[in-house]
């Protein structure tokens, strides 16, 4: 459950499986390409509904791949009740 769409069966029972669960698919979702360039330094903030990433200046507009991979993971979280915010700053 760590790809493609996000299966909501498994983790009706418990808010906090769900959560480690997104995590675990952002970590596979930002080393994605296995790049020996390290990601710059971001924030995560996790709150009730919501994972925040905030990616520093035009970090997202220089790696389109992982942009349009973090659009599609927001996506398939609208089978749960946790929004995914990616923004920079």
């Amino acid at each position: 459950t760590h790809r493609r769409k996000f299966s909501t069966a498994e983790f009706t029972a418990s808010e906090g499986l769900t959560v480690l669960s997104v995590l675990l698919r952002l970590a596979v979702v930002l080393h994605r390409s296995r790049a020996a360039t390290p990601l710059p330094p971001f924030s995560l903030e996790v709150a009730r509904a919501e994972v925040g990433l905030v990616f520093p200046g035009r970090w997202l507009a220089a790696h389109p791949l992982t942009n349009l991979d973090l659009q599609q993971e927001a996506a398939y979280l609208a089978a749960v009740p946790l929004k995914l915010r990616v923004a920079t700053r």
